[in-house]
């Protein structure tokens, strides 16, 4: 399979930084459907979001991260690099993300 993994419908959530309404996540861990605790990013803006018990939404917060082995936080890096790209070639605002 190539190119991006079909979409994973999610309850809507707000991005806390940016505003940007989520209803749809990627699976890109090979983990299946979204679980409490499991990290994101805004595709608006390149936050590092967290799910919560209800799956929205809230900000990583550094504890969050500090678990990731180097495979995921490279895998987060790659993710925000390529937001940062796609909305620069897009005319999009600059990234106002947290970055890790």
């Amino acid at each position: 399979m190539s190119g991006i993994p079909p979409e994973i419908a999610i309850p809507p959530s707000t991005c806390p930084t940016c505003g940007h309404t989520h209803d749809a996540a990627v699976e890109i861990a090979g983990r299946g459907r979204p679980r409490p605790g499991d990290l994101t990013i805004c595709f608006e803006c390149g936050t590092i979001l967290v799910f919560t018990e209800k799956l929205a939404e809230r900000r990583a917060e550094p504890s969050d991260l500090a678990s990731l082995n180097s495979t995921e936080r490279s895998q987060l890096e790659n993710a925000q690099a390529f937001l940062r790209e796609f909305n620069r070639r897009h005319g999009r605002q600059p990234n106002r993300s947290n970055p890790i």
